[in-house]
């Protein structure tokens, strides 16, 4: 069979590359010797802000991505500890100023999607999940905050500070931060496990409740772990 003429003009260009990258001194090419980063390591739990970090190692976001060139996002990884990079003999700098500002000030926010009810505003969203309304707004680039549609799923920004986080254990599946919601009138388990990326046989679960034999009620507070990212 015969290649495609764009993938036949590639190939000899390939096996060139490779022949003289055996032996590059043979065919004319000089290679420039590279000095290695020499940088230090900081460990960090959860997903931060490259602008946070970068500010309290007193660099450039330009430079936490040069030694991290992995963060392509404006924040570190939200799946587990990170190990981030920074430059040699800042270090100590960094987790001196890193441990004195606010656990809310640290991570990056997170994000939880939420699907508008009948009845419900902004105002009443950024209450249930303690967001301000503009940020709500600005995530989801709305321009009238006073008309959402019913049934539009909305991306609400949580800080991830202060959490309790699980272990695996009986505190909690790990991964996963708690929240305690308060039950209003009208809602159900499933609709409360989608707001919060779960489902209602979970919920029942870390909350003693047996199917069918208990129902929920307004005012009544349940547990709720809800997975980071």
């Amino acid at each position: 069979h015969s290649l495609p003429r764009d993938t036949r003009n590639y190939i000899p260009y390939y096996l060139a590359a490779t022949i003289i990258a055996t032996n590059p001194k043979k065919y004319g090419f000089k290679i420039p010797k590279v000095t290695p980063f020499d940088y230090d390591e900081v460990v960090l739990e959860h997903s931060a802000d490259l602008s946070v970090l970068a500010r309290v190692a007193g660099i450039s976001v330009k430079t936490i991505r040069k030694y991290n060139p992995e963060l392509r996002q404006s924040a570190s990884p939200a799946d587990g500890p990170y190990l981030l990079k920074l430059p040699k003999n800042k270090k100590d700098h960094f987790i001196t100023a890193w441990n004195s500002i606010p656990e809310s000030e640290r991570f990056a926010p997170q994000f939880l999607m939420h699907r508008v009810k009948y009845g419900e505003s902004l105002w009443t969203i950024s209450r249930k999940y303690g967001a301000s309304i503009h940020d709500i707004a600005s995530v989801n680039k709305i321009r009238n905050r006073h008309k959402i549609r019913v049934g539009t799923k909305l991306k609400v920004p949580v800080k991830s500070g202060n959490r309790v986080w699980g272990d695996g254990g009986n505190s909690g599946p790990s991964g996963h931060y708690k929240v305690v919601y308060k039950v209003k009138r009208g809602d159900t388990l499933g609709q409360i496990g989608e707001d919060y990326g779960s489902r209602a046989s979970k919920i029942r679960r870390w909350n003693g409740l047996k199917y069918g034999t208990q129902l929920i009620y307004p005012g009544q507070k349940l547990v709720i772990w809800v997975k980071e990212g």
